[in-house]
């Protein structure tokens, strides 16, 4: 677990050319099948620095079969990594949505955090400032909303509802 790929990136930081990394889906397996498993597997995805998206989505396949304490210790770390990114993938955007909804029942604060790095948008560049733009597709960021993050924002109830439609807001 010590040569986690890297990705390759275009000019406009898209990234391509990628293929599954059998250690993480491994991870991801044994995740589901051995909850005895869990702290190791956590350990060991804690120490993972990559943004290929493949990997990230095993991270978090493997964390969604875990107990919320050891949950909440990845999405701190993934809120982190989440912020900092311009796109988000397909299947990684409905995984991490599900894990803010997992975890919006034991701590509400973190779940909404980690809904605000999902659906904030992506600054406009200097030369196009009415141009903001999403982190997914615009069909990816609705199904976003309406199957998670309308949950999440219930679960954590007036002040979750505010940060969101803050966060909307400025999409527009």
């Amino acid at each position: 677990f010590k040569d986690v790929p890297q990705v390759t990136r275009n000019q406009d930081g898209r990234i391509y050319g990628v293929s599954y990394w059998p250690q993480s889906r491994f991870l991801s397996s044994m995740s589901h099948q051995n909850p005895e498993s869990h702290q190791d597997i956590l350990d060991i995805i804690l120490t993972f620095d990559t943004d290929h998206p493949y990997i990230r989505e095993d991270m978090i396949s493997c964390v969604l079969s875990m107990p919320a304490d050891l949950a909440e210790k990845f999405v701190k770390k993934e809120i982190l990594w989440a912020r900092k990114q311009k796109y988000l993938d397909t299947i990684y955007i409905s995984l991490a949505g599900k894990l803010a909804l997992q975890i919006s029942d034991s701590n509400k604060q973190l779940a909404l955090e980690f809904a605000e790095a999902l659906i904030d948008v992506v600054p406009a560049k200097k030369k196009d400032l009415d141009k903001a733009s999403f982190k997914c597709r615009e069909w990816e960021y609705k199904e976003l909303l309406k199957k998670y993050i309308k949950k999440v924002m219930i679960n954590t109830s007036v002040n979750g509802v505010e940060k969101i439609a803050a966060l909307l807001n400025k999409a527009m």
